[in-house]
């Protein structure tokens, strides 16, 4: 998955250079601190298990954790003030 990635609502709102990262989805098993995703920016780094990265984005996708840790930043927001 390719996505867009904000720091808060008001660069959401603004519409602010977001971020891209690329989500890839890995084995069942591989990274489940994750819920078997790893992260990758565009400079390079990349994410899993209990990485400074994946612990950044991991503490937003656990609450979609019912969607297999995948949401839409407007909903995400609205719903995890």
């Amino acid at each position: 998955l390719l996505k867009e990635s904000y720091n808060n609502q008001a660069a959401l709102d603004a519409g602010r250079s977001p971020e891209l990262t690329i989500m890839i989805k890995l084995a069942s098993g591989q990274s489940p601190e994750t819920g078997d995703w790893e992260y990758v920016r565009p400079d390079g780094a990349r994410g899993t298990g209990d990485s400074g990265l994946a612990a950044f984005c991991r503490d937003c996708h656990l609450y979609a954790a019912a969607t297999d840790y995948n949401f839409i930043n407007s909903v995400f927001f609205q719903n995890n003030r």
